[in-house]
């Protein structure tokens, strides 16, 4: 996204702008995982309000770093393990596991999020529509860590 904006602007009031954006996008989804949890507008609008006002989020988000884009993936991947345990489709898995790895991607401490979207629906879920749903998922993980293993010397 910044190699992007490069184009139209100096490489770090891309990253600002990234930043802000991001920032601006969090505020939604904590509106959003709020309301999922609660059910009710008053509480997403108080989210909104004490995160906005909050001087540690908006110095963040005017940062050149990846803070803010971190924090909205690591809360949309958490709003969206919410969702598809609410309502369980194979499209909302994939689009979890696709927010988990941008969230890991962007920084290193959202890893975490991987192994709670596998783990989770095995808890919350009948076993058997979980295994049909992360199966491939599964297969993917297992490939992957099998080809690292194979080509690391030992």
């Amino acid at each position: 996204l910044i190699g992007f904006g490069n184009f139209f602007m100096d490489g770090f009031e891309a990253a600002k702008l990234v930043s802000v954006i991001a920032g601006i996008l969090l505020l939604y989804i904590a509106y959003e995982f709020a309301m999922e949890l609660s059910h009710n507008r008053k509480v997403g609008l108080l989210t909104q309000f004490f995160l906005s006002i909050n001087p540690l989020y908006v110095l963040s988000s005017l940062q050149a770093e990846n803070h803010m884009l971190d924090s909205l993936f690591f809360v949309s991947g958490l709003l969206l393990l919410l969702k598809s345990l609410r309502e369980p489709t194979i499209k909302y898995f994939l689009i979890t596991g696709l927010i988990c790895g941008f969230a890991g991607l962007s920084r290193y401490t959202s890893y975490v999020l991987i192994p709670i979207a596998i783990v989770v629906p095995f808890i919350f879920l009948d076993f058997k529509k979980v295994t049909i749903l992360s199966a491939p998922c599964l297969v993917l993980v297992k490939s992957n860590t099998c080809s690292i293993l194979l080509s690391s010397k030992i």
